[in-house]
């Protein structure tokens, strides 16, 4: 706060400034209680390593969000849920990857206002379609359409359909299989897919670390061996 002095009318006159106050772009909502876990958190855990923001991996590039495991083999489909965390609009749905294990294999992202995007990958396929014609074909939810917080918008595994996560999920170690892959994008609000993940992101967007966020929420972070 700091104070700027002029005069007016022969007085003496002080006018107090307050500093702006910046808020991120993400998490999305105003406040925690505007936003819920995107996994059942009970259940699922944050993989330590590999699986945390910003650690290096096998392409030599740094981890863009973090992947959510499931803590054991689950009978119940609601243990591999992924849920929208806030209130939005789908901005992109479809297949990430040349193939079925490459990329980020079956991707939704939320725009939910305030240039804050939610992303969840590896979404398993419902019913299972390894490389559908139609690249949004297996997925819940579609562009454009509106959700509120807690809208189911995927599984990452279905044991009952034998259909697991997607993209390059289904290639790293055997206990990390099953996962969905999480990140929050601060971009402009109002951009949608079809097309490339990169054209959410754009050349004025970035990649924010959603760790704090999630912990906040009731998530631990723990090695996959335990």
């Amino acid at each position: 706060m700091g104070c700027n002095w002029f005069f007016s009318l022969g007085a003496l006159v002080t006018i107090t400034t307050f500093p702006t106050l910046v808020f991120a772009a993400c998490p999305p909502g105003a406040r925690i209680d505007d936003i819920s876990p995107p996994t059942d958190v009970a259940r699922t855990f944050i993989r330590e390593g590999p699986g945390e923001y910003g650690k290096s991996r096998a392409s030599g590039n740094p981890h863009t969000g973090v992947d959510i495991l499931t803590r054991a083999s689950y009978d119940d489909r609601s243990a591999y849920a992924v849920y929208a965390m806030a209130d939005g609009v789908v901005a992109y749905a479809q297949f990430n990857g040349g193939g079925l294990d490459q990329g980020f294999g079956n991707v939704v992202i939320i725009d939910h206002g305030a240039d804050c995007y939610t992303m969840m990958a590896h979404l398993s396929s419902d019913p299972f379609t390894p490389m559908p014609s139609d690249p949004s074909a297996a997925l819940l939810v579609s562009v454009g359409q509106s959700v509120s917080r807690g809208t189911l918008v995927g599984y990452f595994v279905d044991m009952s359909a034998g259909v697991h996560s997607t993209g390059n999920a289904m290639r790293t170690a055997t206990g990390a299989r099953w996962q969905t892959h999480f990140e929050f994008i601060n971009a402009p609000s109002g951009r949608t897919g079809p097309g490339r993940i990169a054209d959410i992101i754009g050349s004025d967007g970035r990649r924010v670390d959603p760790t704090s966020t999630l912990l906040s929420l009731g998530y631990q972070i723990e090695d996959i061996v335990n």
